[in-house]
C-alpha cells in the first residue's frame, strides 16, 4: 500500500475524489481544521452535512491515519479528507506548522477555576457532554456509576433520533459513540479487578444497544458491532480467568447464567448462546456443569419463535455440550455423545471431520451417505455431504468414486473439483471423452454457466467458447480478451451485434452512455471501421433520441 504524503497524494487517490475535494477547499468549505495533539488534527467539513475529518500525520507530513464520518464508501478516501490534506498542506507551505496550539497545550495554560467554568458551560450547552462529565465524575464501581453509564449511551441515541425517536442508517455512527464510550469504562473496570462491575456495564450496553435495534436503520450493522465487541470483551475475560480467584470465577459465571435469561435477548438467540458458552469455559465442578446445563435446557424451554429457531438454538446448545464433554471426559465420551446427536447437521459435521482426521475414511463416507439419505429435499445439505464423500474417496484412492462423484459436483457449479478430477486422469484419450461428457452435461446445467466457461477457457477450447458467446452476445464483454487472437472478425461482429441489441433496449441517458462505452471497447480490439459504421447506423435509426445522439456525438474516431 502507497503511504500518501501531503506532498504528492493526488498522485494515488481518484481524479475525480482530488477534483471535488479541490472545489471544497477552494470554496472555503473546512470551515474549523484544529490541532489536538502532535501532528493530529480534526476538521469540520462542510457538505451536504457537517462532515468530521482526522488526520495523523508523522514528522515528515506522510499522511499515517484519515477518517471522515461521510457515508463514502466508494475507496479510502473521499472528498472531504482531501480537502483537508490540501489546507494542511497550503498552511505547511506558507509556514503554519500548527493551524494552532493543541487543545492540551491550551487548557494546561488555564487555571482551575477557569476550567471548571468550562466544563459547567458545555455541560449547559450539551446535554451528552453534560452526562460524559458525570460519568467520568461517578464513583467507581456504584450503581451511581451504572446509572450515568446507561444515561450516557441514551443521550447520544436521543440526540441522534429524529422526533419520532427512529435513528437513520446515517446517523447510526454517531448515536453509539455513548456505549463507545461507556465500553472504556467496563474495560477499565476490568484491568482494575473489578470483574463484576465490568460485566454490569456491559450488560448495561447490550440492553440498550438491543432496544436500539427496535428504533434505528442498522443496514450497516454499527449496533450488532457494538453488541459483539461487548461479547469479545467477556469472552477474552473468561478465556483468561486462571488470575481470577475462584471465588469471583464463581461470580461471574452465575452472572452470565444469569445474563442469558434477560427478557430484552427474546428473538436474538446467538446473543444468549454467546453468553452461555463464555459461561461454560468457567466450569470447574460438577454443581457448576448441572447449573449450566439446567441453565441451557430452560434456554431450550423458552426459545420463542419459528421451528427453525428452537431448532438452530437446540443444535447449537449440543455443540456447546460436545465441547465440554470432549475438554472434561475425554474422547470416547465426547464420540458417543456425537453419535446421539448426528440428526444435527453440525454435529454430523463434526463426526465426519472427526473420522478423516483419524485417518477413518470408509467411516466418514458411512456418516456423509447417511446424511444424504437423512436430508433428502435439503439440497444445500445434501451437497455438504456429497463433498464430504469426495474428500473420502479422494483420500483413499478410489478413483471411479471420485471420477463420478466429482461429475456430479461440477456438473452443478462446483469448478473447484475440475482439477482435483483431472489429476485423477493419466491417459489424455481417456480425459478428453470425460470432459466431453462433463461439458455437454455442464451446457445444459441451470447452475453450470460459469463452470462451463471457465473450464473451456482452461482447456483453451475457443471454438466452443465461441459458440456459447454467439447464442447470447451480451457475454462478449467477458470474453473478448480470451477469443481475440483466434477470432478477430468473429469478435468484431459479436460487439456489433451487442451493440445494435443495446441500443434497441435503452431508454434513458444512462443506457445511451452504456451503449457507447461498448463502442468504445469495439473501436479497442481494432474495430474502429466497424464502430464508426455502427455509430452512423444509430444516429440513422434514432433520430428523435437528442439525449442518446449526445452521447454518440462523443465518440472520437
Amino acid at each position: 500500500m502507497v503511504l500518501l504524503n501531503l506532498s504528492d497524494f493526488s498522485r494515488y487517490i481518484d481524479p475525480a475524489v482530488v477534483h471535488r475535494g479541490k472545489e471544497y477547499a477552494s470554496e472555503g468549505r473546512v470551515i474549523s481544521l484544529k490541532s489536538i495533539a502532535d501532528e493530529k488534527y480534526t476538521a469540520v467539513v462542510r457538505g451536504y452535512e457537517d462532515y468530521e475529518v482526522y488526520v495523523r500525520l508523522d514528522n515528515e507530513n506522510n499522511i499515517m491515519e484519515s477518517e471522515c464520518d461521510c457515508p463514502y464508501d466508494f475507496g479510502p478516501v473521499c472528498k472531504h479528507q482531501v480537502a483537508v490534506f490540501l489546507e494542511l498542506k497550503n498552511r505547511e507551505a506558507d509556514g503554519v506548522s500548527s493551524p494552532e496550539p493543541s487543545l492540551r497545550q491550551l487548557l494546561e495554560a488555564e487555571s482551575k477555576e477557569k476550567l471548571i467554568e468550562l466544563l459547567l458551560s458545555i455541560a449547559s450547552d450539551s446535554y451528552t457532554a453534560e452526562e460524559r462529565i458525570r460519568l467520568h465524575l461517578s464513583k467507581r464501581g456504584a450503581d451511581q456509576e451504572l446509572d450515568a453509564c446507561r444515561r450516557l449511551i441514551r443521550s447520544y441515541i436521543d440526540t441522534y433520533s429524529d422526533d419520532h425517536g427512529f435513528v437513520s442508517w446515517r446517523n447510526v455512527s454517531r448515536a453509539v459513540e455513548g456505549a463507545e464510550i461507556v465500553a472504556e469504562k467496563a474495560l477499565s473496570a476490568f484491568d482494575e479487578e473489578e470483574w463484576l462491575h465490568g460485566l454490569a456495564i456491559l450488560f448495561c450496553i447490550i440492553e440498550e444497544m438491543i432496544e436500539l435495534l427496535q428504533s434505528a436503520d442498522d443496514s450497516d450493522g454499527g449496533v450488532g458491532i457494538v453488541i459483539e465487541s461487548c461479547l469479545e470483551s467477556i469472552f477474552k475475560l473468561v478465556q483468561d480467568h486462571h488470575h481470577i480467584p475462584a471465588e469471583e470465577r464463581l461470580k461471574i459465571f452465575h452472572r452470565l447464567l444469569e445474563e442469558t435469561h434477560q427478557p430484552y435477548y427474546d428473538g436474538w438467540s446467538d446473543w444468549q448462546l454467546a453468553l452461555l458458552e463464555a459461561a461454560g469455559a468457567l466450569i470447574e465442578s460438577e454443581q457448576m456443569q448441572h447449573q449450566w446445563d439446567d441453565a441451557a435446557d430452560s434456554l431450550l424451554g423458552h426459545t420463542s419463535g419459528s421451528n427453525w429457531s428452537r431448532e438452530y438454538t437446540d443444535e447449537r446448545v449440543t455443540v456447546l455440550r460436545y465441547g465440554q464433554i470432549l475438554e472434561r471426559s475425554g474422547e470416547e465420551q465426547a464420540k458417543a455423545y456425537l453419535y446421539k446427536h448426528l440428526h444435527f447437521p453440525e454435529i454430523r459435521e463434526i463426526a465426519i471431520r472427526a473420522a478423516l482426521e483419524q485417518g477413518d475414511a470408509e467411516e466418514a463416507i458411512r456418516l456423509a451417505e447417511a446424511g444424504e439419505a437423512q436430508d433428502q429435499g435439503l439440497p444445500g445439505l445434501v451437497y455438504r455431504w456429497k463433498k464430504y464423500r469426495y474428500e473420502a474417496y479422494h483420500r483413499t484412492g478410489q478413483v471411479e468414486q471420485q471420477r463420478k462423484l466429482g461429475m456430479e459436483l461440477i456438473v452443478n457449479g462446483e469448478y473447484a473439483y475440475y482439477r482435483s478430477v483431472k489429476d485423477t486422469f493419466s491417459d489424455e484419450g481417456e480425459w478428453t471423452l470425460y470432459l466431453q461428457d462433463m461439458l455437454d452435461q455442464l451446457e445444459q446445467s441451470p447452475r453450470g454457466e460459469h463452470t462451463y466457461t471457465q473450464i473451456l477457457v482452461e482447456e483453451e477450447m475457443f471454438a466452443r467458447l465461441l459458440e456459447h458467446v454467439r447464442k447470447a452476445p451480451y457475454r462478449i464483454e467477458s470474453f473478448y480478451e480470451q477469443l481475440l487472437p483466434h477470432y478477430p472478425e468473429e469478435v468484431k461482429a459479436l460487439f456489433v451485434a451487442y451493440i445494435e441489441f443495446r441500443a434497441d433496449q435503452s431508454r434513458d441517458r444512462r443506457d445511451y452512455a452504456d451503449v457507447c462505452r461498448i463502442i468504445r471497447m469495439l473501436q479497442q480490439v481494432g474495430g474502429r471501421k466497424e464502430a464508426f459504421t455502427v455509430t452512423q447506423k444509430l444516429l440513422t435509426k434514432f433520430p428523435r433520441r437528442p439525449a442518446f445522439r449526445e452521447e454518440l456525438g462523443k465518440i472520437r474516431f
